[in-house]
């Protein structure tokens, strides 16, 4: 099922570029180039995509019946939404984004050093499907040992997945207007490399000079 997952999120992803030849780009390959460097929107669009799979995947893996026995599947979808504005609500007190949910993603970043180099759209986009894969992964594994080893719901926990799998889908959601908006500005800057899905902002070229096809990884 786990491979599935990441399927689904490969054919989601939009077809990435593989990465420069390591020379300097002529005036003609310059566009190729520049073609292969991810930006902030772009990474943003693919971390929606791998939330909302994640999302799918702790959701079902612990349906009521399907793998594990519980009940009380309304309780848990409503404390989903509890713990999603409860990351919305970190976000505004913790690192001052603005009240409104489509403010909540896509507005941190981290200054790249100098000389550092921009990785390519492929690899940025193969690290979030494998942040993806082994985040579904937990979810799903979880629920099939206790189902293997007959684990009691008190262990199994199943409510609670199923709570965070809908805040997990939910702040996918939310990453779709934070693309529009970055899409939309002069900040679509690009990506220098990113962190571990939820463990922090991406590392972004403040002053991105002109494209040079060796110094993308």
């Amino acid at each position: 099922m786990t491979i599935s997952i990441t399927v689904v999120i490969i054919t989601a992803v939009h077809t990435t570029l593989g990465t420069s030849s390591g020379t300097l780009a002529p005036a003609g390959d310059r566009e190729d180039a520049a073609a292969e460097i991810a930006v902030r929107s772009e990474v943003v669009r693919w971390e929606s995509r791998a939330w909302l799979a994640i999302g799918a995947a702790w959701v079902v893996s612990a349906w009521p019946g399907l793998l594990v026995d519980w009940d009380g599947l309304p309780v848990a979808a409503a404390l989903g939404l509890v713990v999603l504005g409860a990351l919305g609500a970190w976000q505004v007190v913790v690192h001052g984004a603005r009240i409104r949910p489509g403010s909540w993603v896509g507005y941190r970043w981290r200054a790249a050093r100098p000389g550092q180099r921009a990785k390519s759209r492929r690899h940025l986009a193969i690290t979030v499907i494998l942040d993806a894969a082994a985040w579904a992964a937990s979810g799903i594994g979880w629920c099939v040992a206790a189902r293997a080893f007959d684990w009691s719901e008190t262990v199994t926990g199943a409510p609670l997945q199923v709570a965070f799998g809908v805040a997990f889908a939910g702040w996918g959601l939310l990453h779709i207007p934070a693309a529009r908006r970055l899409t939309a500005s002069d900040d679509d800057l690009v990506v220098v490399s990113r962190r571990v899905l939820g463990s922090g902002p991406p590392t972004i070229d403040t002053e991105p000079a002109a494209v040079r096809a060796d110094l993308v990884a």
